[in-house]
């Protein structure tokens, strides 16, 4: 275990709001958030892939899918792949928390390997269990200064395991044809991330008004097209960062007008700058 992590995690709220956030090198398909906020709120957004941790202190608001959600410490916060999201504090006193970022594809092996085979779908985002508190917050202080592969992803396994009780571990998916369209939009909105989309170019590709659109798309994705289309430019900034490309020419590659506006997106979404980002890859 990291004697920093375990020593930081145990002292009081801090004044000021701390973010940090770095790859597991033994694990690459796992990203790591620690973050003290007081005053910060994210923006809603979503993950391509499963976010799970923990709150240690404090408490956080927790907006998900439509519904809000309070997680005080000691809870547990599951977010299924895709699913709408932003949290912030209760109140003036903040909170912190420790997430760990799951990719797809290494979800879909360990959901294989834990003889389910099918996409993961927790039943409800905050979680009261000690058991579940305790061994997701060792694991994630363990990442931090551990390179040994084989014990991170048994730790990883017993914990995915724990929380497997909390999942419906069920396929969920709409079938209807205002589903396909949106569908189609999503698809569109992912083969066009670098350009300045209209919603009037974004409706004539999938046969629905503008009106229409916009209201099905926020109705069934939990965010607008142009908040959709941000979370994509943001998620392959994050690509392009750990790739080894500039800010500045992460920015201009992503069509931002300048770096001080993609810094502003950037830590709306991810809960620090793209400098701090830079630091972990």
């Amino acid at each position: 275990m990291s004697i920093h992590a375990e020593a930081e995690s145990d002292r009081p709220l801090a004044h000021d709001e701390v973010s940090r956030i770095w790859q597991v090198e033994a694990m690459p398909d796992v990203e790591l958030l620690f973050g003290s906020y007081r005053r910060f709120a994210f923006s809603r957004h979503f993950h391509e892939g499963m976010a799970m941790g923990v709150v240690e202190a404090g408490a956080m608001r927790l907006y998900c899918n439509g519904k809000e959600h309070v997680a005080g410490a000691g809870s547990v916060v599951l977010i299924n792949p895709g699913d709408v999201h932003a949290p912030q504090a209760v109140d003036n006193d903040g909170w912190r928390f420790r997430m760990l970022y799951v990719e797809p594809t290494l979800l879909a092996a360990w959901c294989g390997y834990l003889g389910q085979g099918r996409p993961v779908c927790f039943s409800r985002p905050v979680v009261d269990d000690p058991a579940a508190f305790a061994g997701l917050r060792q694991l994630h202080c363990e990442m931090e200064a551990s390179t040994d592969r084989l014990a991170l992803e048994s730790g990883f396994a017993v914990e995915l395991g724990r929380i497997a009780r909390f999942s419906e571990w069920s396929l969920r998916a709409l079938s209807d044809a205002g589903s396909r369209r949106i569908g189609r939009a999503k698809e569109y909105l992912h083969g066009h991330w670098r350009e300045n989309v209209s919603i009037t170019e974004l409706a004539e590709a999938v046969e629905l008004s503008p009106y229409h659109l916009v209201r099905a798309f926020h109705e069934r994705v939990g965010i607008p097209p142009h908040a959709y289309l941000m979370q994509l430019r943001i998620s392959h900034c994050r690509e392009l960062l750990r790739s080894g490309v500039s800010l500045a020419e992460t920015a201009f590659l992503a069509g931002f007008v300048d770096q001080s506006h993609f810094t502003r997106h950037f830590k709306k979404f991810t809960g620090v700058t793209p400098g701090r980002y830079l630091q972990r890859c």
